[in-house]
């Protein structure tokens, strides 16, 4: 406690007595403070005063009135207030200036969230002094569908020593300066800790400590979170053996991205692009030491196989919306999986159900990262693995369940063909009797029917490398033995060596006859001394001019250089023809990839011609003679004409004539029967008579 002395001389040489009527009692109080007492009795003060000082004591008192001793009573009482109130003052003052203020009386929130962007801001401010003063707040819920932790979570503060423990309703401010009265000042996020129901809650915030803050409320508006439906796109799957002792936990997939979380310790996006690119490499399963995934996977089927896991399916779910953090629900459905052929699958962690179909039990789906195991039915075949999330496919693996291998193939070999001095290679792969992809594993071995044209690595995994040695035709052999002898399972292929220099560069064109403009390819053959096509790669045929034209081209594919990338000794290119008509030749001179020392020009030339003209000049001849037949038809059409008025002209003064020839025969006829009716009347008369 810190004391202040009262100078009771000095207070009193301040008042002022009015009308003499304070003047024995202030000898009294006066000479007691001279000797260093307190008053603390007024009877022992009032005697001390008659005994010792006070002369005329009665008279005094008699000239006292009621009011004076009213005034006197005041006056004692107001000192020993004063005296009361500085007694009791504390050696450190409480802390001043304090207050707590919110951001945002009410805000949002939705339901498994935790702090966001949206989350009101508590700052709590005192003045006080360091370990002497603090400001405690304390979040608490007042009123809610449900109870739910309320946090407040340090924000920022540089004035202040302000606690920082994570998931707390209760945060303390204390000054920076220990010496002097200092401000200080720190800020809270305020929010709910992954509330589960939706609905409306009311934070108190508390503070204790201080005289003067406030405690404050914040609202916030807790709404159901809503997730768009996982992506094919967006999801990611990867698919680990399982099949040895150092692989065998049927969550080896899981394993994986738990090493890279917890022991590596990357983000969930992190882990997953380290995943993504330990994607096992072309013609590599994701077998035991490989360290890699795949989405296709073949297994041997051996006997007592059946009920041995041999793959383990991770699956990452996402909508490409959300970000990327463990606990989001990212579908309202469990996944569910279905395998197509041989094997089994279950869905989850632990207490695995195997079947040909499975679903992600209710306990899992709020879970981003799943998990699938497959087993083996002892069976062979082709195994599709499909997982669906609502309703979208987004994952798809294979495994083969493979017999022994029983037959080999080849693909396509790198280079058609292989130059002398230089290698290509081409890739085996392998099946079982019915035809199922099996691991060709390394027990595979390659021969050369002519190691003077070409040779071969005695034993690759699954890769071929053929190196060749002089111009020539082989036949390469893979088998499944070290002696050719020796093997049972055997396959060929006929490759091709050629020298990487060419005695013959020569030019043909199609198509032989272009129309202008038409589109032209010009093809760039290049023989060796063999007469076997030039190995394929870029060889230098021609000078560093390239190649040139007699007439202007357009869209022409060449470029000025020497360099022609061959492919089975040939090499194309294309152009339009000219708009023109003529002859358009196309060379080059020979360049240092040929064996001529005088370097020869290499020609070539096709015919423009312009159809369309052509075509359209006979069309104009032969209309031209239709016209002039047409002519001289119409006059010797005229000429018959004529003819045929003549004809007709006489052909009637013919009948003109033979009619008056007719006329005079009936005439004459007709008088002769008239006569021959007189000589018959004649007749009969005489007859009668």
């Amino acid at each position: 406690m810190k004391h202040v002395t009262f100078h009771l001389p000095s207070f009193l040489r301040r008042v002022r007595i009015h009308g003499g009527e304070f003047d024995s009692s202030a000898r009294a109080m006066n000479r007691v403070s001279e000797k260093g007492s307190l008053m603390t009795n007024e009877g022992a003060f009032l005697a001390q005063a008659d005994l010792r000082i006070v002369r005329g004591s009665t008279i005094e008192r008699k000239q006292m009135s009621t009011k004076t001793t009213f005034k006197r009573v005041a006056l004692v009482a107001v000192a020993a207030l004063g005296l009361g109130v500085m007694s009791v003052a504390p050696s450190n003052a409480v802390a001043q200036l304090d207050s707590l203020a919110v951001s945002l009386a009410s805000t949002t929130q939705k339901t498994t969230e935790t702090l966001t962007a949206t989350a009101s801001v508590l700052t709590a401010t005192l003045a006080g002094t360091k370990n002497v003063d603090t400001l405690t707040v304390t979040a608490s819920i007042v009123s809610g569908p449900a109870y739910v932790q309320p946090v407040l979570a340090f924000k920022e503060s540089t004035t202040a020593v302000a606690s920082i423990t994570a998931d707390s309703s209760v945060q303390t401010v204390t000054p920076n300066d220990t010496s002097t009265v200092s401000q200080a000042t720190a800020k809270y996020n305020v929010y709910l800790k992954a509330p589960s129901v939706a609905g409306t809650y009311v934070v108190k915030i508390t503070p204790t400590g201080g005289v003067n803050a406030a405690a404050v409320t914040v609202s916030i508006v807790v709404s159901t979170i809503t997730y768009a439906a996982a992506t094919a796109a967006a999801t990611k799957s990867f698919m680990y053996s399982a099949i040895t002792a150092s692989n065998a936990s049927v969550n080896k997939a899981d394993g994986t991205f738990g090493y890279l979380t917890n022991d590596v310790g990357n983000t969930h996006a992190q882990a997953l692009e380290t995943m993504t690119a330990q994607a096992c490499a072309s013609g590599v399963l994701p077998e035991t030491g490989n360290g890699c995934h795949a989405d296709t996977h073949s297994y041997l089927v051996t006997t007592n196989d059946a009920g041995k896991n041999v793959a383990s399916i991770f699956v990452y779910a996402n909508n490409g919306v959300q970000a990327i953090a463990s606990g989001n629900v990212q579908s309202a459905a469990p996944m569910s999986v279905k395998i197509d052929g041989p094997g089994y699958v279950s869905v989850g962690v632990s207490n695995y159900v195997y079947g040909k179909t499975a679903v992600e039990g209710d306990w899992g789906y709020n879970y981003v990262t799943k998990h699938i195991a497959v087993r083996s039915d002892g069976t062979t075949g082709k195994a599709t693995i499909t997982a669906t999330i609502g309703g979208v496919v987004v994952a798809t693996k294979i495994i083969n369940f493979t017999g022994a291998t029983a037959s080999y193939a080849f693909g396509t070999p790198t280079k058609s063909v292989t130059g002398v001095g230089e290698t290509s290679s081409v890739t085996i792969t392998s099946a079982d009797a019915a035809g199922v992809a099996t691991n060709i594993g390394s027990g595979v071995y390659a021969f050369s029917s002519d190691t003077s044209v070409a040779t071969v690595n005695s034993s690759q995994a699954s890769t071929v490398v053929i190196t060749g040695v002089k111009s020539g035709t082989a036949t390469i052999t893979v088998g499944n033995a070290s002696t050719l002898a020796a093997s049972t399972i055997t396959k060929t292929l006929a490759i091709k060596v050629g020298a990487i220099t060419a005695k013959t560069v020569a030019f043909s064109m199609s198509p032989t006859a272009p129309q202008p403009g038409e589109k032209v390819t010009l093809t760039v053959t290049a023989t060796d001394a063999s007469g076997n096509p030039v190995g394929d790669g870029s060889r230098n045929l021609f000078t560093s001019a390239g190649i040139t034209t007699g007439l202007a081209v357009q869209g022409a594919t060449w470029t000025a250089a020497a360099a022609v990338t061959l492919v089975g000794g040939t090499a194309s290119y294309t152009f339009y023809a000219p708009t023109g008509t003529g002859t358009l030749e196309v060379s080059a001179t020979e360049g240092s990839s040929t064996d001529s020392t005088t370097k020869a020009a290499i020609t070539g030339s096709v015919t423009i011609v312009n159809s369309a003209v052509d075509a359209a000049t006979d069309a104009a001849n032969e209309a031209y003679d239709a016209a002039n037949a047409a002519t001289d038809a119409a006059l010797a059409a005229a000429e018959a004409a004529d003819a045929a008025t003549v004809a007709a002209q006489e052909a009637s003064d013919a009948v003109a004539a033979l009619s008056e020839s007719v006329t005079k025969l009936i005439a004459g006829l007709q008088a002769q029967i008239k006569s021959l009716a007189a000589v018959v009347a004649k007749i009969a008369k005489k007859v009668k008579a």
